[in-house]
């Protein structure tokens, strides 16, 4: 987000310079969710983009590749989630020999649910997975 600049506006403005877009070809229906991760806020907006055929759009660099889903599969079909635990104590190079009673203390466990749809043709996972369930339930009415 650039100073003065909305969060929808700052999706619309990366969304454009992303797409090579400019901002009337986007429609934004609402902002969808938000989440903080490590320290930062990450915002999702839904709407539609107004071209004829998505398969016109020239992303910069930024965008390794444009791929479609329909909306009545991400309807039908649920990411899995899986768990991915840590401790503290799997750190390498974190130099637990200088903590006294290092056995007796708790350094901590950190458990994380990673959302992946498997069943489409191209994985989708990580936040994009959990922004589109997310989204699927709030078309489904289970917001």
């Amino acid at each position: 987000v650039e100073n003065g600049e909305t969060f929808q506006e700052a999706a619309i403005r990366e969304t454009c310079e992303e797409l090579n877009l400019v901002p009337d070809q986007i429609d934004i229906w609402g902002e969808l969710d938000y989440l903080i991760h490590q320290g930062r806020t990450i915002h999702c907006f839904v709407g539609k983009i107004n071209i004829e055929n998505w398969e016109y759009i020239h992303p910069n660099e930024e965008v390794k590749r444009l791929f479609t889903v329909c909306v009545d599969t991400l309807l039908t079909e649920d990411p899995i989630y899986y768990k991915v635990t840590s401790t503290l104590s799997d750190a390498k190079g974190f130099p637990f020999f200088l903590v006294k009673n290092r056995e007796k203390y708790n350094f901590g466990y950190s458990e994380r649910h990673i959302p992946f749809y498997r069943n489409l043709t191209e994985n989708i996972w990580g936040m994009t997975a959990m922004f589109t369930h997310r989204f699927t339930d709030i078309l489904k009415g289970l917001e």
